[in-house]
């Protein structure tokens, strides 16, 4: 199988993280992969051109580097260039060259798709596409849709765009979820965990992702400079970085932790009481299930629409609600904050069901949507 994205380790995010997991569920079933990605698109520093243990094989492409990409942002038609150009060139190479080895191409993203649907054309393979973010039928131009046509499958995450590509005539659409890896994400020591981290005994929120605004950044750091006694740890980088790094400054009770490498997250969700999560539409995010699995409750913009998970969480987990959910409004963000400081009840004791309940929720047996895809289409 060729497996095509334009990000993989070592960049951060959740994108990365999940193709981390399933790459190792693809190492465990020893399903023989190659991986074909660039440098590492938002960092500066470079990683191993190529990786090889028999399984999986990673080959990484030279590439513009230092977050060029994030500045294509505005400018889509360059940004679809950019990143297309190089991934079509080298994995043509490699279908060239592995030919007889690779019967599917799984494409992560729509400017993976664009490439994987140029190869499926080229070299008549199977093309099964993820995509991993929420897309509303009114955004996907008709080209796009087109090019989705072109896949043998589709895996989503969100209920909204199984339905909506389904009323637009794509039929081979099926909804996927993301896991944990619960050997790693687990309930941990709370003031051992603040020690790790140097910070004060006191009620602690934790944001962890991309430091941009669709995340809740701006809110959040609104209402951290008018509730001192509470500290609020931010975790990520982005295009706002430098606002957090600045309020951090002038600001005690905000603290930015810059880039944190994934297997480390657990301490810093351990050190949180509350962890501000922006749950995307109808799905559960990486962060969110991340921050449950470590049996701490989590703080999100409203606009999300509730789908089954999230209800199976909030109704069957714990006694007291899990998730919080708060309009997108400071003054509203400040109070729930302020209250759940008051009132939120000590998580250090976890009932081992409803902890089990979370380990059954988002454990690796999610991975067998993709895992049978696998098998349907290659045979």
């Amino acid at each position: 199988m060729l497996l095509i994205t334009p990000f993989f380790s070592p960049n951060k995010g959740g994108v990365e993280t999940h193709l981390d997991d399933l790459v190792a569920v693809l190492r465990e079933q020893g399903l023989r992969t190659y991986v074909l990605t660039y440098q590492p698109l938002n960092l500066d520093e470079r990683s191993k051109a190529q990786e090889d243990d028999g399984i999986i094989q990673v080959r990484r492409v030279p590439w513009l580097q230092g977050g060029t990409y994030n500045r294509l942002e505005k400018h889509r038609l360059i940004q679809l260039l950019f990143t297309t150009t190089g991934l079509l060139l080298f994995s043509t190479y490699y279908m060239i060259r592995h030919r007889k080895v690779i019967h599917l191409i799984h494409a992560q993203g729509l400017y993976a798709t664009v490439v994987g649907s140029i190869l499926k054309i080229l070299f008549h393979r199977k093309l099964l596409v993820s995509l991993h973010m929420i897309y509303g039928l009114g955004r996907l131009h008709p080209l796009v849709l087109r090019t989705l046509a072109l896949a043998d499958r589709i895996l989503v995450l969100s209920d909204r765009l199984l339905s909506d590509l389904a009323c637009s005539g794509l039929s081979r659409v099926v909804k996927f979820r993301y896991w944990v890896n619960q050997e790693v994400f687990r309930p941990a020591n709370k003031m051992q965990c603040r020690n790790v981290l140097g910070l004060p005994a006191r009620f602690t929120v934790a944001s962890v992702g991309r430091l941009v605004a669709d995340k809740g950044v701006l809110p959040l750091l609104e209402v951290a400079s008018r509730v001192p006694d509470v500290t609020f740890l931010f975790v990520g980088s982005g295009p706002l970085a430098t606002r957090v790094c600045q309020a951090s400054i002038g600001n005690k009770n905000i603290i930015w932790l810059g880039e944190v490498d994934n297997r480390k997250l657990p301490v810093v969700y351990g050190a949180a009481d509350l962890v501000w999560a922006a749950i995307d539409e109808d799905y559960i995010g990486r962060v969110a299930m991340e921050a449950l699995s470590c049996a701490r409750p989590v703080i999100a913009l409203e606009e999300m629409t509730i789908d089954r998970t999230t209800r199976y969480v909030r109704k069957n987990l714990f006694n007291s609600p899990l998730i919080h959910l708060v309009p997108n409004n400071p003054e509203l963000i400040r109070n729930a904050i302020v209250r759940l400081s008051r009132c939120l009840p000590d998580m250090e004791q976890v009932d081992i069901t409803a902890w089990s309940s979370i380990s059954r929720t988002f454990s690796k047996e999610n991975s067998r949507a993709i895992l049978e895809s696998y098998r349907q289409l290659i045979g």
